[in-house]
């Protein structure tokens, strides 16, 4: 039995957490409650397969089985790719990379922009490309011409060719 299941059963009731108080667990926690100790507040979240706890807000996160305080390279390391991220708030999920804001997708384990595509850390930015690299794909008359729209590749024609020409 893992030792967020031995937490559980330790805790039969469980409360649910106050709204700061969900501002305040770690963004790749699965699982929380809130139990009630002689008076006092104690979170509790499942932090891969361990089980961590906090007095609440303000308060430092700890290992159950040790008491251990969790440390802010552990929580950081539980994000796929962190170190190729810049700025990473471990409460939000948020970094950026190359300069652009991403977001962490804890259920499919990867980073996405805001706009929800993809994150590639392995290839270089399509936005380092020269422009003198783009002109050939600029409308030329008596050329054929290709527009994308949600990435399917449209026939213009020669008479649209012609009109974008006007319009570089």
């Amino acid at each position: 039995m893992s030792r967020w299941e031995l937490v559980q059963q330790q805790y039969p009731t469980k409360l649910e957490l106050t709204e700061s108080e969900t501002h305040h667990l770690p963004y790749t926690t699965k699982e929380s409650f809130m139990a009630n100790i002689q008076g006092e507040r104690i979170l509790f979240a499942k932090f891969g397969s361990e089980a961590i706890y906090s007095r609440g807000v303000g308060h430092t996160w700890k290992f159950e089985d040790g008491r251990e305080p969790v440390k802010e390279a552990h929580f950081k390391a539980s994000f796929v790719d962190y170190g190729l991220v810049d700025n990473l708030d471990y409460h939000t999920g948020t970094a950026e990379f190359r300069g652009k804001e991403i977001k962490y997708d804890k259920k499919n384990y990867h980073w996405t922009y805001l706009n929800n595509r993809p994150v590639n850390f392995h290839t270089p930015s399509e936005r380092n490309t020269p422009a003198e690299d783009v002109t050939a794909w600029l409308p030329r008359p008596g050329i054929q011409t290709y527009i994308f729209l949600t990435g399917l590749p449209i026939l213009l024609p020669q008479s649209m060719t012609s009109y974008l020409a006007l319009y570089p």
